[in-house]
């Protein structure tokens, strides 16, 4: 992974495209560059694949037929496997500003207008994947430092709804914390 500091190494992407030789010329690039890639060819492989694989990044084209990559974005979002939704490029020829707002809009990370030059492609999938690592090193480090403090501790969303508490709040309640 030349020009860019850290590793490849345990990062998992999955390129889902309706265009074979795409899918193929996408994931030979991606692997080259010491990435594990699975492909899907339609949105509904997609979904299957990412509820029992944990991907750092799903490259997703937009317009497929049966399940469009705007739904597959929407359904990772709302449902995310383990837990943690992956960062979503989406690959598309839709370019109007209308398509890009509604791909950012169902959740997706990055917008690339296809064609685009392989050197693009891959500066986008090293970016996502540094910030995809740094959202997870912060959740991870956010766990920690609520789970040391010795005061009961519980965190709100903007309607008020609990969306985390740490284990001393957890023993006070006399939840199991596991």
């Amino acid at each position: 992974m030349s020009g860019c500091t850290g590793t490849v190494e345990g990062v998992r992407i999955l390129v889902v495209d309706d265009e074979a030789d795409l899918i193929e010329a996408l994931a030979r690039g991606l692997r080259r560059e010491g990435y594990a890639v699975d492909t899907a060819s339609d949105g509904e492989e997609a979904l299957a694949k990412a509820s029992w694989t944990p991907y750092d990044l799903i490259c997703l084209d937009l317009t497929m037929p049966g399940i469009d990559g705007l739904e597959v974005c929407e359904r990772l979002r709302a449902d995310p496997p383990e837990g943690v939704a992956p960062r979503v490029l989406m690959l598309t020829a839709r370019d109007t500003l209308e398509d890009r707002i509604r791909g950012l809009d169902v959740g997706a990370d990055d917008y690339l207008v296809k064609p685009f030059a392989a050197t693009e492609l891959l500066a986008r999938v090293r970016t996502n994947i540094v910030l995809a690592r740094m959202r997870d090193h912060h959740a991870r480090w956010r766990t920690a430092l609520i789970d040391s403090l010795q005061e009961a501790l519980f965190v709100c969303d903007e309607t008020g709804a609990v969306t985390e508490i740490n284990t001393t709040f957890a023993d006070m309640l006399g939840y199991d914390s596991a």
